[in-house]
């Protein structure tokens, strides 16, 4: 199963070359301490707009404030839009180190207002698909960047097809 999950991320990294770009190549294993995708760099508007410094600041004082909690940046992954994966209102969230990765989802859904006949699908480290049942303070101390963040990615995907469109014939 995790060979057949790794084979459709690779898949989606050769379809979409916005994913490709997203998420780095290398392919270390075990905890992951410099960045939460690797190599990825310019991945996220946030670490665009903030310095590192800056950003290991404000995750300090969160998680001073509110040590059972985790701070996380959500964005879409770049290229997503023409995968008509709609852009969230917020990226920053803090949620419980106890939730599930599935809470995280079903959050994240809300605040899309996505369709029902769209999946939604949240990548981590080098383009992982963290398990729902996971315990987010789990998926944060392996993948936590050296900022304190914990960065995901998210895209969604027609999962039952388009609507059909009947059109009626001439006789």
């Amino acid at each position: 199963m995790i060979s057949g999950i790794a084979q459709a991320i690779n898949r989606a990294k050769h379809q979409h070359p916005a994913m490709s770009n997203f998420f780095s190549s290398s392919s270390s294993s075990g905890p992951r301490s410099s960045s939460a995708f690797g190599n990825v760099g310019d991945g996220f508007e946030f670490k665009r707009t903030a310095a590192l410094d800056q950003r290991r600041t404000i995750s300090e004082r969160i998680r001073t404030k509110y040590p059972d909690r985790v701070p996380m940046i959500i964005e879409r992954v770049p290229g997503a839009a023409s995968l008509n994966t709609p852009k969230g209102e917020k990226s920053k969230f803090l949620v419980s180190a106890e939730s599930p990765v599935a809470h995280v989802l079903v959050e994240l859904r809300k605040q899309l207002r996505l369709k029902p006949e769209q999946s939604l699908f949240l990548f981590v480290g080098n383009g992982v698909l963290p398990p729902t049942a996971a315990l987010v303070s789990h998926i944060y101390e392996r993948f936590k960047d050296e900022d304190g963040f914990l960065y995901l990615a998210y895209a969604s995907e027609n999962t039952f097809g388009a609507p059909l469109l009947f059109v009626e014939q001439e006789e």
